[in-house]
């Protein structure tokens, strides 16, 4: 299991929503640029990683989550030990077992997947502003040979008068 979590880039957690204590799998901990168990897995020690823009929005959602025992899908930015920027996307369910609310999912790292996106989404935007530029450069063109054209009807027509 800890080899898939790493080939596909994420890693598991489960925690206990009656505590602030969540475990981790090892591979979370690498996506966060640190060896396993390295630092201790409170949610507010989580947090602290959190990029100051996402703290709300992460504290909301997961408030949300643990509040409703609802699904939660999120992504966010993060801070890596080395002070690396990574966007991550977390999910989690909640469940009830023995009288206690768990939530489960995965910490997926999509910093890559953002990057593409965000490269594409530059790409269509240059692409609308050259295709508007070359849609009123073709209009001007239109536009001046039926001005050209009609110039010409009436110099034609001015032999005949």
């Amino acid at each position: 299991l800890l080899e898939a979590e790493h080939v596909a880039n994420i890693g598991s957690f489960r925690w206990n929503l009656g505590e602030e204590e969540i475990k981790y799998s090892e591979n979370v901990y690498r996506i966060f640029g640190f060896e396993p168990k390295e630092f201790d897995s409170r949610y507010d020690r989580l947090l602290a990683y959190v990029h100051p823009n996402d703290i709300k929005k992460v504290k909301d959602a997961f408030h949300k989550a643990r509040i409703g025992k609802t699904k939660t899908d999120l992504v966010f930015r993060i801070y890596t030990k080395s002070n690396d920027m990574k966007y991550m996307n977390a999910i989690g369910e909640c469940y009830q077992k023995g009288g206690n609310w768990y939530m489960v999912g995965v910490i997926r790292d999509v910093t890559k997947q953002i990057g593409v996106e965000s490269k594409l989404q530059s790409k269509n935007a240059e692409l609308k502003r050259s295709n508007s530029d070359f849609c009123q450069s073709l209009e001007r063109r239109r536009e001046r040979y039926y001005e050209f054209k009609i110039s010409r009807i009436f110099r034609e027509s001015e032999i005949f008068f």
